[in-house]
């Protein structure tokens, strides 16, 4: 049975049209993007950054998945399109992985978020993206943040990279207390992504 999403509408005798075109656009406009990352490596500073253009200072622990929403502009074939971000920011801790599994089944966009201060940080993202090896055409973002401490650096800037490549994933080394940086790679990834969107697309691969 073919996913939604890569459906041949021709196949039916469908009269109205612009019905399908619209539920297709805004299909292709919703993104739904998870982080997943350690305790403290500053998953929700970046979600209010980016929302927000907030830091806070005072370390909060995240109990339970929270959502936000936002609009990002991008330039998609000579024209600026709205993509509309939910941003799935969800609870670092061991005992919430079996949860955090359930959210991923919707996702497009993956970040996985680690602290280029904290070694340990960084090892568990083999194990987050071990969660990810079922999930079929996502796109996964490897983050490094905190890269404004680099006199408390654990892990180079290529091993980061080296990671990323191995997974098949984007790479980007930041820090929270920064706007600009976080909106340029929000900006960035959801590029990536129509354009990853495209090319499944048109090979007519079932998304899943």
């Amino acid at each position: 049975m073919k996913a939604l999403d890569a459906f041949d509408f021709t196949d039916l005798n469908i009269k109205n049209d612009s019905k399908i075109k619209n539920w297709k656009s805004e299909r292709e406009n919703d993104i739904e993007v998870i982080l997943l990352g350690e305790e403290k490596v500053g998953k929700t500073q970046i979600i209010n950054q980016l929302q927000y253009k907030e830091f806070n200072e005072n370390y909060t622990k995240t109990l339970s998945t929270n959502k936000n929403c936002k609009t990002i502009k991008i330039e998609e074939e000579e024209n600026i399109k709205s993509k509309n971000l939910n941003i799935y920011d969800l609870p670092g801790a061991k005992q919430f992985r079996s949860i955090n599994n359930t959210f991923l089944k919707s996702s497009n966009i993956i970040l996985l978020i680690y602290d280029i201060t904290n070694f340990e940080s960084f090892i568990e993202l083999y194990n987050w993206n071990e969660l990810l090896n079922k999930k079929k055409n996502i796109l996964k973002c490897v983050i490094g943040n905190k890269n404004d401490l680099l006199e408390k650096r654990e892990i180079s800037q290529e091993d980061g990279k080296n990671f990323a490549d191995k997974i098949e994933a984007l790479f980007f080394e930041t820090n929270a207390k920064d706007y600009i940086k976080i909106d340029d790679i929000f900006t960035k990834i959801v590029s990536e992504y129509s354009l990853f969107y495209e090319k499944k697309m048109k090979k007519n691969i079932q998304f899943i």
